[in-house]
């Protein structure tokens, strides 16, 4: 009987009017079975019976509280389960729609500033002679500051899409640190500051021009914020790693500040937003651009003292001996490199995009340094010029999106069809959805973004036309 009572506990606990059921009976047909016997013994049992009825019938009612805890922790988990699912795809469904809300409000807003930037441009270069040119020249300052921030966007938007992929090769790291002494040296002059190199017979196996972006973005910090004493870009061995690393004497960044350096438009003492001292984009790119190379980002500073920003890269043993080639940073600098070099003839060029001011502003640029410039606005348009041009275009410029059904890359696919040739074509595009920029670059065109500098246009024009010419040849 006591093991029937015991054994009972785990199925009544589960239901509290079952307890007083089963362990009521049970114990009293134990305990007056013992009283009946009598005797010392008997009334002992007695008692012991008891004793352990009662334990049985706490312990059932104990094991009852615990199941209806479990149960309820259980369903609030549940709850707050779904809850969070809930909520979770109501973020997904705002971040879609906040993507493309920036999607199209960056596409939107690209159109005017890319119209902007060539009428601008157009402006100083006809008035290069005229009292007003130092107007048309802050107008082009202003336009290439707006430009800079909406390329900066782009720049994390073609990281996120997957767009830019490394590149790894074997380099040296001289090399390396001469072409930041190319690019420095003289800014560092002006500004009364030293720029010395300690580098060493180190090699790393990585993508030499982004690594090249990284180190450029931090020397050109150091420059900015440092008002005296100098620069010290240094190349240090640690275990299997490689540390570069870019110190400086300058103002150095509050404790406070340094959790978030590599965060979006995230600037240390420019509350007045001053375009002049960047725009609090490029380490937050430059972060994205370890994370492709596979190293590690730090900071250290102290206020007042200065700072050092470092990378740490896997370390290479040099195969063999290699000279190092590297693409021109991406600096104001080469923004403005010489466009002189044209073609033999000047281009016959026809565009193709939905915006008339992009077009009228296109023609205004472009018109210089071109025998012909046609501008439409609908595919069929472009077509008919196509048809009634015998000797054909030299090179086609095409806006991604259309007003026709079509977009600019199935646009470009019909155009040279029915030019019965592979037409050089620049596509053109204010697009930041990755989708949309992935497309891009898989379409095998050769892509610009809005807002496009003016003299990189006719820069680039001017070289997909002799690299065209050079393959007929």
């Amino acid at each position: 009987m006591f093991a029937v009572l015991m054994g009972s506990v785990p199925v009544i606990a589960t239901w509290r009017a079952m307890v007083p059921v089963v362990t009521v009976p049970l114990t009293l047909g134990v305990v007056t079975r013992f009283a009946w016997m009598g005797g010392t013994d008997g009334w002992f049992a007695c008692v012991v019976g008891l004793l352990f009825g009662g334990s049985m019938a706490r312990y059932a009612l104990s094991q009852h509280q615990l199941i209806r805890r479990s149960l309820s922790d259980q369903i609030d988990k549940e709850l707050l389960s779904e809850q969070l699912m809930r909520q979770s795809f109501e973020l997904q469904r705002l971040n879609r729609e906040r993507s493309r809300f920036f999607a199209s409000a960056s596409h939107d807003l690209r159109q005017p500033v890319h119209a902007l930037a060539l009428f601008s441009r157009s402006l100083e270069r006809d008035l290069a002679e005229h009292p007003l040119a130092p107007v048309a020249g802050r107008v082009v300052q202003a336009t290439d500051a707006v430009s800079g921030l909406l390329n900066a966007m782009l720049d994390i938007s073609k990281i996120d899409a997957g767009t830019v992929v490394p590149r790894p090769t074997e380099i040296a790291v001289d090399p390396l640190f001469l072409r930041l002494a190319q690019l420095f040296e003289p800014r560092a002059q002006q500004a009364g500051l030293s720029l010395r190199f300690h580098t060493a017979p180190e090699w790393l196996q990585t993508d030499p021009d982004l690594l090249l972006r990284v180190l450029t973005n931090f020397v050109d910090n150091a420059l900015k914020y440092t008002r005296s004493g100098g620069i010290l870009v240094s190349a240090r061995p640690r275990s299997d790693r490689l540390r570069l690393a870019v110190w400086d004497t300058g103002l150095g960044i509050a404790p406070e500040h340094l959790p978030h350096v590599f965060d979006e438009f995230y600037q240390v003492d420019n509350p007045q937003r001053d375009v002049a001292r960047g725009l609090g984009i490029g380490l937050a790119i430059v972060k994205r651009l370890v994370d492709l190379l596979s190293g590690e980002i730090g900071v250290r500073s102290q206020q007042d003292r200065g700072s050092v920003f470092w990378v740490d890269l896997p370390r290479r043993p040099p195969a063999a001996p290699a000279p190092l080639a590297l693409a021109p940073a991406a600096t104001p600098d080469t923004a403005s490199a010489d466009t002189t070099e044209t073609p033999l003839v000047p281009p016959r060029v026809l565009l193709l995009d939905d915006e008339q001011p992009v077009g009228e502003a296109v023609r205004m640029w472009l018109a210089p340094y071109c025998e012909r410039i046609e501008i439409t606005s609908r595919l069929a348009d472009a077509c008919a010029q196509v048809r009634a041009t015998p000797e054909g275009f030299d090179a086609f410029i095409v806006d991604f999106r259309l007003a026709d059904p079509q977009d600019g890359i199935q646009a470009t696919a019909e155009l040279r069809q029915l030019a019965g040739r592979r037409v050089p074509t620049i596509l053109v595009t204010g697009d930041t959805d990755p989708e949309r920029v992935r497309a891009a670059y898989a379409s095998g065109l050769v892509v610009m973004f809005k807002p496009v500098q003016p003299e990189v246009l006719l820069r680039t024009l001017h070289q997909i036309i002799r690299s065209e010419a050079r393959e007929r040849a």
